[in-house]
């Protein structure tokens, strides 16, 4: 009764503060995009690590992930450049082929996880190239792009309280960003990131919490911290250590729910929505991006199927899974426009992991 109380006191406080928050995530997977982007209460393998590390408790097992690898492109890139992913490294490539298409959205990433994990406890190693860019006429400088470069270590930790219904973690991410941010002339011909993009090392900290109620569909409730007392970067980057060191990162609340139906002995549910960064409190009239709800179904634990909304856009994701290997497919719209005139990213990914 104790724990039930408890659970909607916290259910009520959230819901709350849905008000002051803005999108911001350091990891996506393509199984939480798939059904909605929303995944901090339904993370349930070695990516937990990532995205919830008070998940790290409810692990069954060890999983040893010699490759994760996933790559995520948007319909106008990939019409551009295929899955050539390697071109989104290339500032200078990226204004070229905007400039032979103006009105797209550039849309580029890859992304690599190796880990160990088992409960309570994970290790591992990550590597992203993201990029985001497009042309803007109406600027001074109408090439804008965000590029994005981590390579991090990440150690994560458990504790288990109520015999595993409440659970808290936290994990540590040591970090060289490689950080590319602003705009440049559409006529430029020598960007590269050598010479124009920002780097450095961090140290960043998450810390999870997880709720679940002795109910039969184990209501459960998360909320993440992360980047603990906001993340600085120093000047000593492992590739250019003479260059300016990137802008911090925000510390940043997310909260979120899910629900665990099920339907026999092989087949089960997963409902879950999430809502990102209640401690801020700009942006409010774009509130309703920063919210997230899906659900999965699995059958035997080899075929999953799912759906969701993400930023008010529909997403849909497909897993096979086997002994050694799964394949992930996953498609999600999000919002690359304005308060005065929406535009959708309709984005795409494929994922190939290999764990023991």
């Amino acid at each position: 009764m104790k724990l039930g109380f408890i659970f909607i006191i916290l259910m009520v406080t959230f819901a709350s503060q849905l008000l002051f928050a803005r999108d911001s995530i350091f990891y996506k997977s393509s199984r939480g995009q798939g059904m909605g982007g929303a995944h901090i209460s339904a993370v349930n393998d070695e990516t937990t690590v990532l995205i919830n590390p008070a998940a790290l408790g409810k692990l069954r097992g060890h999983y040893l992930t010699v490759l994760d690898f996933e790559m995520e492109v948007n319909a106008e890139t990939q019409a551009m450049v295929g899955f050539d992913f390697l071109r989104g490294i290339d500032p200078q490539t990226v204004l070229d082929d905007l400039n032979e298409e103006p009105e797209a959205t550039y849309h580029l990433k890859s992304q690599l996880f190796l880990a160990y994990a088992k409960r309570n406890f994970s290790f591992g190693f990550y590597g992203n190239a993201v990029t985001d860019a497009y042309i803007d006429p109406t600027l001074i400088l109408p090439f804008q792009i965000d590029f994005k470069n981590d390579l991090a270590f990440i150690l994560g930790f458990n504790k288990r309280f109520l015999e595993g219904r409440f659970k808290i973690g936290a994990n540590l991410r040591a970090i060289n960003r490689v950080e590319l941010k602003g705009g440049f002339p559409i006529f430029s011909q020598n960007l590269s990131l050598n010479d124009d993009a920002t780097e450095g090392l961090g140290v960043a900290s998450d810390l999870g919490v997880q709720i679940a109620a002795p109910w039969k569909w184990l209501p459960t409730l998360s909320a993440v911290v992360r980047d603990v007392g906001n993340t600085k970067y120093s000047t000593d980057g492992l590739i250019n250590p003479d260059a300016d060191k990137p802008e911090e990162t925000k510390m940043s609340l997310d909260a979120g729910f899910a629900l665990f139906p099920i339907s026999h002995n092989y087949s089960r549910f997963t409902i879950t929505g999430e809502y990102r960064d209640l401690l801020s409190s700009n942006d409010l009239k774009n509130s309703s991006a920063r919210y997230h709800v899906g659900f999965e179904w699995n059958s035997y634990d080899t075929f999953f199927l799912r759906a969701g909304m993400n930023q008010g856009y529909w997403t849909a994701g497909l897993e096979l899974s086997f002994l050694k290997f799964q394949l992930q497919l996953a498609s999600f719209g999000e919002e690359v426009g304005n308060e005065t005139e929406k535009k959708e990213s309709r984005n795409y990914i494929i994922k190939f992991t290999t764990r023991f």
